[in-house]
């Protein structure tokens, strides 16, 4: 409804039940991923896989600290951690991705690297070396 009453109406698109093919490709076409997170009481975002899965797209990413976007994103790294329901912070992180071309290249290609390192193929490998060794 917010953005239904807003000059930014025509700007914003609302989607659902995306295939994983329209995923990535929503991915490749965009230049940062942002979901700010807020906690409250017992419901919080989990690790959020959805910044691993832009980073593995080449997107730098844009998340709220005390929540699950802490294991997900290394803040200055894969992207940046913002405070949560900090609107001009996030929005300066934004700026900031977006307008920075270096930086931008740096968070894309450690961000690559990172989703890579944290593919479920090497995760479970680590998971069945802990299982021999003990």
């Amino acid at each position: 409804q917010l953005t239904a009453d807003s000059q930014s109406k025509d700007s914003v698109i609302f989607l659902s039940s995306v295939s994983d093919e329209e995923l990535v490709k929503l991915y490749r076409e965009s230049k940062v991923f942002v979901l700010t997170s807020i906690s409250k009481s017992v419901h919080f975002e989990g690790f959020g896989l959805v910044y691993l899965e832009a980073n593995a797209c080449g997107l730098p990413v844009i998340g709220s600290g005390d929540s699950g976007a802490e294991d997900a994103v290394v803040d200055g790294r894969t992207g940046i951690l913002v405070p949560q329901n900090d609107v001009e912070a996030t929005a300066r992180a934004m700026r900031t991705v977006l307008e920075n071309k270096e930086l931008w290249q740096k968070l894309s290609e450690n961000g690559l690297v990172w989703a890579r390192e944290h593919d479920w193929a090497e995760i479970i490998e680590k998971y069945i070396h802990i299982y021999r060794e003990t």
